[in-house]
Parts: C-alpha cells; sequence; structure tokens
C-alpha cells in the first residue's frame, strides 16, 4: 500500500473510531437523534483503540511509524481530552485475534481490515454501520 492511500484511509479510520467511541454504552440512556461526537458544544473525550497491521517491509518500518505519528497528532490536537491508542498486531492469524477479541468485548474500536473479509466481520456482528 502506498503512502499516498495510507494517508487517505487513515483520517476515515481516526473519524471512524470517534463516531464509534460515540456510539459507545456509557450505561446513560441515549437517543437516535442525539447529535453526532463533536457537534456544536459537544466535548469530544475518551479513549480508542485502533489496530493495523505491519502491511510494509521492514525497511519502511521506521516511515510506518512516522505515518501513525504524523497522523494521530493533528487528531490529537483537535482532540486533546481523546487518548488513541495505537497497536500493530500481526497479520498471522489476525481475523481470529479480532473476532476473538470482540467477541469477548475487549477488541479494538477500530481495525483496519481487507475487504474481502468485511463480510465475515459483518456475519459475526463485528461492525456498526456510520449511518444515522
Amino acid at each position: 500500500m502506498t503512502k499516498r492511500a495510507l494517508s487517505m484511509m487513515l483520517p476515515a479510520v481516526l473519524s471512524l473510531g470517534i463516531v464509534l467511541s460515540g456510539c459507545g454504552s456509557d450505561g446513560a440512556s441515549s437517543s437516535n437523534n442525539a447529535a453526532a461526537p463533536g457537534a456544536a458544544g459537544d466535548k469530544v473525550a475518551g479513549e480508542i483503540t485502533v489496530w493495523g497491521h505491519p502491511y510494509v517491509g521492514d525497511d519502511k518500518k521506521e516511515q510506518l511509524k512516522a505515518f501513525w505519528n504524523d497522523t494521530i497528532a493533528p487528531f490529537k490536537q483537535k482532540y486533546p481530552d481523546v487518548k488513541v491508542n495505537y497497536e500493530e498486531i500481526p497479520w498471522k492469524n489476525r481475523e481470529q485475534k479480532i473476532l476473538t477479541a470482540l467477541a469477548a468485548g475487549s477488541g479494538p474500536d477500530v481495525f483496519y481490515q481487507l475487504p474481502d473479509q468485511i463480510p465475515q466481520f459483518a456475519g459475526n456482528n463485528a461492525l456498526e454501520p456510520l449511518d444515522a
């Protein structure tokens, strides 16, 4: 995957994390008509966990690390009360690791997934719709 493709994908992934973290239950009642996180007057706070994979060779690992740091930094600047935990998980057995973690309620808020594997996660109710 090229740096350009990665740089276009990450803001969407991080935005997805904010949306998903805002959808999580905190024990209080919620309404389907509630404003989206970050709406005027809302304070966005909390913690999101992002799982990614080492989709570059060893010779590019430092560039990938710099990419994530450079992408998360402006997000943290915009949302200083949101802690972003980026974790790199290995490619091997990644689907099973994610499914197991999600089933246990300890999975990430956002994770990188290939399009051909999305039906597996959708079939296990591991994905949230992003519509209203």
